[in-house]
Protein backbone atom coordinates (compact mmCIF):
# COMPACT_ATOMS: atom_id res chain seq x y z
CA UNK A 1 0.00 0.00 0.00
CA UNK A 2 1.10 3.58 -0.50
CA UNK A 3 -0.82 5.85 2.22
CA UNK A 4 2.05 8.20 2.45
CA UNK A 5 1.29 10.15 6.03
CA UNK A 6 3.34 12.69 8.02
CA UNK A 7 0.82 11.92 10.90
CA UNK A 8 2.11 12.17 14.08
CA UNK A 9 3.72 10.54 16.73
CA UNK A 10 2.79 10.25 20.05
CA UNK A 11 5.00 12.13 22.07
CA UNK A 12 8.36 10.37 23.79
CA UNK A 13 10.51 12.89 25.77
CA UNK A 14 10.53 16.48 27.11
CA UNK A 15 13.27 18.40 28.36
CA UNK A 16 12.50 21.44 30.63
CA UNK A 17 15.27 23.23 30.65
CA UNK A 18 17.12 23.48 34.08
CA UNK A 19 14.66 21.71 36.06
CA UNK A 20 13.59 18.12 34.67
CA UNK A 21 13.41 15.76 31.93
CA UNK A 22 9.80 13.90 31.18
CA UNK A 23 10.66 10.41 29.71
CA UNK A 24 6.72 8.97 28.29
CA UNK A 25 6.20 5.52 26.99
CA UNK A 26 2.76 4.86 25.76
CA UNK A 27 1.33 7.45 28.12
CA UNK A 28 2.94 6.19 31.46
CA UNK A 29 5.29 9.08 32.46
CA UNK A 30 8.25 9.02 34.86
CA UNK A 31 9.99 12.75 35.39
CA UNK A 32 13.73 13.23 36.45
CA UNK A 33 14.67 15.90 38.67
CA UNK A 34 17.99 17.80 37.06
CA UNK A 35 18.30 18.97 41.68
CA UNK A 36 18.09 15.24 42.57
CA UNK A 37 14.29 15.14 44.11
CA UNK A 38 12.80 11.81 43.93
CA UNK A 39 11.66 10.78 40.45
CA UNK A 40 8.13 11.49 39.95
CA UNK A 41 5.70 9.03 37.61
CA UNK A 42 2.46 10.03 36.06
CA UNK A 43 0.37 10.00 32.53
CA UNK A 44 0.11 11.70 29.60
CA UNK A 45 -2.35 11.78 27.07
CA UNK A 46 -3.04 13.63 24.01
CA UNK A 47 -6.24 15.78 23.72
CA UNK A 48 -7.69 18.16 20.93
CA UNK A 49 -4.94 21.19 21.07
CA UNK A 50 -2.89 19.87 23.73
CA UNK A 51 -1.75 16.99 26.01
CA UNK A 52 -2.80 16.40 29.82
CA UNK A 53 -2.38 14.62 32.83
CA UNK A 54 -0.84 14.36 36.24
CA UNK A 55 2.03 13.59 38.04
CA UNK A 56 3.07 12.10 41.04
CA UNK A 57 5.11 13.72 43.12
CA UNK A 58 6.55 11.31 45.94
CA UNK A 59 7.45 14.24 48.40
CA UNK A 60 4.73 16.27 47.76
CA UNK A 61 1.46 15.23 45.97
CA UNK A 62 -0.29 14.77 42.95
CA UNK A 63 -0.81 17.31 40.14
CA UNK A 64 -2.47 17.68 37.52
CA UNK A 65 -1.19 19.43 34.34
CA UNK A 66 -1.59 20.91 30.28
CA UNK A 67 1.54 20.85 28.09
CA UNK A 68 1.02 22.94 24.67
CA UNK A 69 4.33 21.77 22.78
CA UNK A 70 3.90 24.83 20.40
CA UNK A 71 4.33 27.40 23.26
CA UNK A 72 6.55 25.31 24.67
CA UNK A 73 4.36 25.50 28.45
CA UNK A 74 3.40 23.31 31.00
CA UNK A 75 0.31 24.63 33.18
CA UNK A 76 0.52 23.10 36.62
CA UNK A 77 -3.29 22.17 38.64
CA UNK A 78 -5.00 24.38 36.15
CA UNK A 79 -4.93 25.60 32.14
CA UNK A 80 -4.22 28.45 30.43
CA UNK A 81 -6.45 31.69 32.23
CA UNK A 82 -6.40 29.50 35.35
CA UNK A 83 -3.38 29.28 36.68
CA UNK A 84 0.17 30.58 37.01
CA UNK A 85 2.27 28.04 37.41
CA UNK A 86 4.01 27.54 34.50
CA UNK A 87 6.49 25.41 33.72
CA UNK A 88 8.51 27.33 30.26
CA UNK A 89 10.57 26.23 27.85
CA UNK A 90 9.79 22.68 27.91
CA UNK A 91 10.99 21.40 24.78
CA UNK A 92 9.61 18.73 22.73
CA UNK A 93 9.13 16.69 19.36
CA UNK A 94 5.70 15.86 20.64
CA UNK A 95 2.98 15.06 18.43
CA UNK A 96 0.27 17.80 17.15
CA UNK A 97 -3.31 16.16 15.80
CA UNK A 98 -3.75 15.53 12.03
CA UNK A 99 -4.97 18.03 10.16
CA UNK A 100 -5.64 16.14 6.30
CA UNK A 101 -5.99 12.74 4.92
CA UNK A 102 -5.75 12.98 0.95
CA UNK A 103 -6.95 9.37 -0.64
CA UNK A 104 -6.04 9.36 -4.13
CA UNK A 105 -9.06 9.21 -6.33
CA UNK A 106 -11.73 8.23 -3.54
CA UNK A 107 -11.93 11.20 -0.90
CA UNK A 108 -10.29 13.87 1.40
CA UNK A 109 -10.61 13.91 5.08
CA UNK A 110 -10.28 17.16 6.86
CA UNK A 111 -9.60 16.46 10.75
CA UNK A 112 -10.37 19.33 13.47
CA UNK A 113 -10.15 19.12 17.19
CA UNK A 114 -10.45 14.94 16.45
CA UNK A 115 -14.00 15.78 14.55
CA UNK A 116 -13.44 14.69 10.82
CA UNK A 117 -15.40 15.21 7.42
CA UNK A 118 -14.86 13.23 4.40
CA UNK A 119 -15.40 14.17 1.32
CA UNK A 120 -15.91 12.32 -1.66
CA UNK A 121 -14.51 12.86 -5.14
CA UNK A 122 -17.37 10.75 -6.98
CA UNK A 123 -20.37 13.31 -5.74
CA UNK A 124 -21.38 11.01 -2.44
CA UNK A 125 -22.74 12.84 0.52
CA UNK A 126 -20.64 14.28 2.63
CA UNK A 127 -19.31 12.02 5.72
CA UNK A 128 -18.60 12.77 9.13
CA UNK A 129 -17.11 10.88 12.52
CA UNK A 130 -14.22 10.96 14.68
CA UNK A 131 -10.65 10.17 14.97
CA UNK A 132 -7.87 9.85 17.81
CA UNK A 133 -4.51 9.43 18.36
CA UNK A 134 -3.42 5.62 19.72
CA UNK A 135 -0.62 4.29 20.41
CA UNK A 136 0.66 3.74 17.31
CA UNK A 137 -2.39 4.49 14.89
CA UNK A 138 -4.99 6.44 14.40
CA UNK A 139 -8.75 4.78 14.79
CA UNK A 140 -12.06 6.31 15.29
CA UNK A 141 -15.27 5.89 13.05
CA UNK A 142 -17.44 7.33 9.72
CA UNK A 143 -21.00 7.95 9.42
CA UNK A 144 -21.78 7.77 6.20
CA UNK A 145 -25.70 9.36 4.69
CA UNK A 146 -26.20 7.11 2.65
CA UNK A 147 -24.91 3.68 4.27
CA UNK A 148 -23.99 2.92 7.71
CA UNK A 149 -21.31 3.69 10.55
CA UNK A 150 -17.96 2.36 9.58
CA UNK A 151 -15.20 1.75 12.42
CA UNK A 152 -11.31 2.06 11.33
CA UNK A 153 -7.81 1.70 12.25
CA UNK A 154 -5.36 4.46 9.67
CA UNK A 155 -1.59 3.05 10.63
CA UNK A 156 0.70 6.54 9.06
CA UNK A 157 4.34 4.31 8.77
CA UNK A 158 1.96 1.35 6.53
CA UNK A 159 0.32 3.71 4.68
CA UNK A 160 -3.24 2.11 5.04
CA UNK A 161 -6.49 2.85 6.48
CA UNK A 162 -8.36 -0.59 7.47
CA UNK A 163 -11.74 -0.40 7.60
CA UNK A 164 -14.32 -2.26 10.06
CA UNK A 165 -11.50 -3.56 11.58
CA UNK A 166 -8.02 -3.75 12.05
CA UNK A 167 -4.90 -5.82 10.01
CA UNK A 168 -5.46 -9.30 9.91
CA UNK A 169 -9.07 -9.02 10.40
CA UNK A 170 -10.38 -7.09 7.57
CA UNK A 171 -9.46 -6.83 3.82
CA UNK A 172 -11.87 -3.75 3.21
CA UNK A 173 -8.61 -1.38 2.98
CA UNK A 174 -7.54 2.25 1.73
CA UNK A 175 -4.17 2.80 0.46
CA UNK A 176 -2.76 6.28 -1.13
CA UNK A 177 -3.93 7.78 1.81
CA UNK A 178 -1.23 10.87 1.30
CA UNK A 179 -1.58 13.08 4.73
CA UNK A 180 -0.52 16.93 5.13
CA UNK A 181 -0.13 15.99 9.34
CA UNK A 182 1.40 18.34 11.46
CA UNK A 183 4.39 17.97 13.20
CA UNK A 184 5.95 14.32 11.77
CA UNK A 185 8.57 12.40 14.00
CA UNK A 186 10.95 9.80 12.77
CA UNK A 187 12.52 7.05 15.34
CA UNK A 188 14.69 8.03 17.86
CA UNK A 189 18.65 5.55 17.28
CA UNK A 190 19.97 5.31 20.26
CA UNK A 191 22.40 2.03 19.30
CA UNK A 192 24.26 1.04 15.99
CA UNK A 193 26.46 -1.92 15.72
CA UNK A 194 28.49 -3.66 13.46
CA UNK A 195 31.17 -6.58 14.14
CA UNK A 196 34.07 -3.80 14.14
CA UNK A 197 31.91 -1.05 16.27
CA UNK A 198 29.51 -0.14 18.04
CA UNK A 199 27.78 3.45 18.18
CA UNK A 200 25.93 4.74 21.12
CA UNK A 201 23.95 8.17 21.08
CA UNK A 202 23.97 9.78 24.56
CA UNK A 203 21.79 12.75 23.42
CA UNK A 204 20.68 15.04 20.38
CA UNK A 205 24.28 16.39 19.61
CA UNK A 206 26.50 13.66 20.76
CA UNK A 207 27.94 10.08 20.40
CA UNK A 208 30.35 7.28 21.87
CA UNK A 209 31.94 4.84 19.26
CA UNK A 210 32.98 1.65 20.99
CA UNK A 211 35.75 -0.26 18.94
CA UNK A 212 34.63 -4.04 19.29
CA UNK A 213 38.01 -5.03 17.18
CA UNK A 214 40.56 -3.70 16.24
CA UNK A 215 40.84 -2.72 12.87
CA UNK A 216 43.89 -2.99 10.00
CA UNK A 217 45.92 -0.51 7.97
CA UNK A 218 47.31 -1.60 4.53
CA UNK A 219 48.23 -5.62 5.77
CA UNK A 220 49.86 -4.37 9.04
CA UNK A 221 47.70 -4.81 12.24
CA UNK A 222 47.46 -1.30 14.06
CA UNK A 223 46.50 -1.72 17.90
CA UNK A 224 47.18 2.11 18.43
CA UNK A 225 44.65 4.13 19.69
CA UNK A 226 43.38 6.95 17.38
CA UNK A 227 41.42 9.69 18.22
CA UNK A 228 39.83 11.78 15.16
CA UNK A 229 36.69 13.51 13.88
CA UNK A 230 34.34 12.33 11.67
CA UNK A 231 31.35 13.61 9.53
CA UNK A 232 29.16 10.84 9.91
CA UNK A 233 25.40 10.43 7.93
CA UNK A 234 23.26 7.30 8.75
CA UNK A 235 20.04 6.59 6.67
CA UNK A 236 17.96 4.31 8.44
CA UNK A 237 15.80 1.78 6.04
Amino acid sequence: SSAKSKCARPCKKIDVTSIATIDIEDSILTLHWRNGRPTASGQMNLGERSYSGYVDFPDDRRYSFNFYPEEETIYWDGDKGTTTHTWSSAKSKCARPCKKIDVTSIATIDIEDSILTLHWRNGRPTASGQMNLGERSYSGYVDFPDDRRYSFNFYPEEETIYWDGDKGTTTHTWSSAKSKCVGPQLPSCTRFASAYASIIINDDTTLTLKVERHWETGSERNDEPRKSSYWLRILPR
